[in-house]
């Protein structure tokens, strides 16, 4: 929590957003946790990949742009580290597309 705590305040001094992969590779309720107790923007958490729709990189790039562009200036992103395997989703493809 300290370390997202610390994420969160460069974030907002330079108007970035941020992305974390958590741990939760079989369980996204570790992730789930992460982002409700560090008050993060988004989690996308491994229970929910079999509901995404097709085309829901792009609406979440999309709406975490839309954040960052907010009054706050900053987007913190928790991510599960089981999407890879699952989805095949990789922090660092996501980080490129923001």
């Amino acid at each position: 929590m300290e370390l997202v705590s610390d994420l969160k305040s460069t974030a907002q001094s330079h108007q970035r957003c941020i992305l974390v992969e958590a741990m939760g590779r079989s369980c996204g309720w570790l992730t789930l946790s992460a982002a409700i107790s560090t008050w993060s923007d988004f989690a996308l958490i491994l229970e929910d990949a079999t509901c995404y729709p097709a085309n829901w990189r792009a609406r979440f790039v999309d709406q975490v742009v839309e954040c960052a562009m907010g009054p706050g200036g900053h987007c913190i992103v928790i991510v599960c580290e089981g999407l890879r395997d699952r989805m095949g989703v990789r922090v660092e493809d996501l980080a490129d597309e923001i």
